[in-house]
């Protein structure tokens, strides 16, 4: 594969990311919530007393970018954090009652984002499109986290 099919794949890639946090930050904006956040909340919601490692973990973030989604979330009123019984500086995180009355919010604007990305698309094309970004970021993290 020549270069220049390595850029344009980058350069697709940065579109598709720069145009998610604009959608993301446009909608998400009346509850204050950015592009960075609705992860964390519908992760919390999938998972109910995760750990902030884990749920780092789950989203390839680092620990400090993961701190602070989840603090803003907890300022917010929407995330919140107690202390494991057993292990006393661990803390497990939960959604408080306003934090879930806006995940169905949240995820009809993840499932507004994903038609528009998947219009004029083909099932078949979506997955193959899948597999191959997904063998690249697998391969993109190995190479960085060694």
């Amino acid at each position: 594969i020549g270069d220049d099919v390595m850029l344009q794949i980058n350069k697709y890639a940065s579109m598709i990311y720069r145009s998610s946090q604009v959608y993301f930050d446009e909608m998400l904006a009346p509850y204050q919530i950015g592009s960075g956040q609705h992860f964390f909340m519908t992760h919390i919601d999938a998972r109910p007393g995760i750990s902030p490692n884990e749920l780092a973990e789950k989203g390839n973030f680092d620990k400090g970018t993961c701190a602070r989604a989840v603090k803003k979330l907890e300022d917010l009123g929407y995330v919140k954090r107690i202390q494991r019984i057993d292990d006393r500086r661990s803390v497990k995180l939960y959604l408080t009652p306003l934090g879930e009355s806006i995940i169905p919010f949240i995820k009809k604007v993840q499932q507004d984002w994903i038609n528009i990305l998947g219009q004029n698309i083909q099932d078949e094309e979506m997955e193959f499109v899948n597999d191959i970004l997904g063998k690249m970021a697998v391969n993109a993290t190995l190479y960085v986290n060694e």
